[in-house]
């Protein structure tokens, strides 16, 4: 009888060990989907839906061995075929909505959610408006709530640079001021009084234009901060205090070891001012490449802790062959073609990243350059890179080779200080050619990352493939 009872037992705990395996399979492909959803903005267009297919998933996640068995198989496949239904639906959403989503990142990026929250809520509320009527091939309705979306956020924008953003200016204007601008920064300060008359003009408009008032509101910031800066630096070589050589060689100093610490060259033969520009230019390449990585961390974020997941969703290699593709094709548009495949290497090329003669600080407008090769390789977020630069020989190939490593370092450097990622494996090699330059393709120094895509081209996966552009 005891025999009898244990085969029972067994007959029945196989089979539940059995539907676990593939229920933790499955809701992992799920939350995969999920993930997909979100990042296509279906927690922002659909909330209600999305919160309801999070539900179901989740109801399936706390299904135990004592509960009834419901139909698992079916329930799955019914919210996996939804999720990919979905996924399309808010695609086409989102590329319909393209220009409302850049007016509403411009309120985001002013905290504009935050210091206009009413008026950014109802633009939120239309955004949805206009997604709904989308997807039920309304529309003329749609367009109607995407215009009256625009318009909200737009007004969050300015209600924000009105009683949040131009506070700070007035602030910091009046401490340039009694900081001695007007005496200290004559023309920054002009340029900077003109800028503040003309955005407070603007905002006593019944109705602002809004492009101009944007524009005008950043420049104004931009100035601002400058003056702010100016004034510090030349407030005591006015008033005298000190001995003034001591405090330029003092400023050097303070110059040299900021100019390392952000990866920026300065030339010493030029006078303070244009030091001081070429730092400012510096900084606000950093505070863009920031802003911009901001845009899209979310969407790294889900690849970074998904990749894995996502990638054995495909079914086959010639549907991996496809997203890598697709991945590529971004990265061309982002580097205007200058991009080739070698081997399982992609390489993205770079002409005319020019360094002063015998030095390998890279430059501003360098480094400006090179934010575009940042936004490229924001499409492999954990792969290994090689820097590869190249440098025209002179007679002396020993000099050459070493100016070449470092400037091949210094790119690796900023590039892995500017990745959102720090951890990756990056390596540099600089190279010489020794050549007639007019002869070869080497004729400007070139500079080249070089991708390891060996993960997408060896892994053999069976799952159907997400559309993840």
């Amino acid at each position: 009888m005891r025999k009898r009872s244990l085969q029972i037992f067994l007959f029945f705990i196989v089979p539940c060990t059995a539907l676990f395996a593939q229920l933790n399979y499955d809701l992992s492909k799920l939350e995969t989907l999920t993930i997909v959803l979100k990042a296509k903005g279906g927690d922002l267009f659909f909330p209600v839906k999305y919160e309801e297919l999070q539900n179901r998933i989740t109801a399936l996640n706390t299904y135990s061995p004592e509960d009834s068995q419901p139909d698992l198989e079916g329930e799955f496949e019914q919210i996996e075929n939804e999720l990919y239904s979905w996924i399309d639906q808010t695609e086409s959403t989102r590329k319909y909505l393209i220009n409302v989503l850049d007016t509403r990142q411009n309120a985001l990026h002013i905290n504009a959610d935050s210091f206009a929250p009413d008026i950014f809520s109802d633009g939120e509320k239309k955004l949805r408006e206009a997604a709904y009527h989308h997807q039920n091939n309304s529309l003329s309705h749609a367009e109607y709530s995407a215009g009256e979306a625009r318009t909200y956020y737009q007004n969050s924008e300015i209600e924000t640079i009105r009683n949040h953003l131009m506070g700070e200016i007035r602030i910091q204007f009046q401490e340039s001021v009694d900081l001695g601008a007007p005496a200290y920064a004559p023309e920054t300060y002009a340029y900077t009084r003109t800028l503040l008359q003309q955005t407070e003009q603007m905002l006593k408009a019944q109705a602002p234009d809004y492009q101009k008032l944007s524009n005008s509101s950043l420049m104004l910031y931009q100035s601002v901060k400058k003056l702010n800066i100016l004034t510090k630096v030349t407030a005591p070589i006015y008033k005298g205090e000190g001995n003034a050589e001591s405090y330029i060689l003092s400023l050097g100093e303070q110059i040299a070891n900021l100019s390392k610490k952000i990866n920026a060259s300065t030339n010493t033969k030029t006078d303070l001012n244009a030091i001081l520009d070429d730092l400012l230019l510096e900084v606000q390449n950093l505070i863009d490449q920031k802003n911009h990585l901001e845009l899209r961390n979310q969407q790294l974020e889900y690849e970074k802790q998904d990749l894995e997941r996502e990638l054995l969703s495909f079914k086959n290699i010639a549907d991996q062959r496809l997203y890598l593709d697709r991945k590529i094709n971004r990265v061309r548009t982002i580097l205007s073609g200058n991009v080739k495949e070698q081997g399982t290497f992609l390489i993205l090329q770079m002409d005319s990243l020019m360094f002063n003669e015998n030095e390998h600080s890279l430059r501003p407008e360098g480094t400006a350059r090179l934010s575009r090769i940042i936004d490229a390789l924001g499409e492999f977020p954990e792969h290994p890179y090689v820097v590869r630069y190249v440098q025209h020989s002179s007679d002396n190939v020993i000099h050459d080779q070493a100016i070449a490593n470092m400037r091949a370092e210094s790119i690796k450097k900023f590039i892995k200080s500017h990745l959102l990622f720090a951890d990756n494996q990056i390596e540099s090699l600089g190279l010489v050619y020794k050549g007639e330059a007019q002869d070869h393709e080497f004729d400007i120094p070139q500079m080249e990352i070089l991708v390891d895509l060996k993960s997408y081209l060896t892994f053999n996966v069976g799952r159907p493939a997400i559309n993840a552009d």
